[in-house]
């Protein structure tokens, strides 16, 4: 299902890395750089969203973690504290902190503690978002419209109604890590159907 999206929208990018190297050439051996004895102690998976294309959206109401998708090291925080100044002004008041994009219709606020310390924020908006949704959150974010290259402390994605913004300090977490995979499956799971469609 994953090859499928990738082949037919070519919009989320995921990657496991686990070196900082990799080989240039297709045949198996060493990686450059390293000593040739050197393993792979750990890997890690990194979400790309921001290549995702606009003109669908996905299920709202499953955006959200539930106790299902995470382990017993991650508990849900009645609390949640955003560390990123953007990402509290909009939990604070959505509508003021992105006047652009109006009033969500819907919002989530989950936070977590344990070892999955952070926040994830989802908005649902009735009216489609402006084309340059993106640019508006990374200022708001980062002071800056360019996007930056993940892992960050704060990543988001945009769909045409949705935004989801994942607020964590560390990057392999445990939660951070289980919701960008629900949400990249269910992006899918969305890219494949409009696609068996036509």
């Amino acid at each position: 299902m994953k090859t499928l999206f990738a082949v037919a929208l070519a919009t989320v990018v995921a990657t496991s890395a686990s070196a900082q190297y990799r080989p240039t050439s297709p045949q198996p051996g060493p990686m450059q750089g390293l000593p040739p004895n050197a393993k792979v102690t750990k890997t890690t998976q990194t979400f790309n969203f921001a290549p995702l294309k606009r003109g669908f959206d996905v299920p709202y109401e499953r955006i959200p973690l539930v106790l299902a998708d995470i382990d017993n090291s991650v508990k849900f925080d009645p609390k949640p504290a955003p560390t990123n100044n953007g990402v509290k002004a909009i939990v604070a008041d959505a509508g003021k902190a992105l006047p652009a994009f109006g009033k969500p219709t819907k919002m989530d606020v989950q936070g977590f503690k344990g070892s999955g310390n952070g926040v994830i924020v989802a908005l649902y908006y009735s009216k489609k978002l402006p084309t340059d949704a993106r640019a508006t959150l990374n200022k708001l974010f980062f002071g800056k419209p360019e996007d930056k290259n993940a892992p960050q402390n704060v990543e988001f994605a945009v769909t045409d109604n949705v935004i989801v913004i994942w607020n964590f300090p560390r990057h392999e977490n445990q939660a951070k890590m289980a919701s960008q995979q629900k949400f990249f499956d269910l992006v899918s799971q969305v890219a494949s159907e409009k696609q068996n469609k036509k």
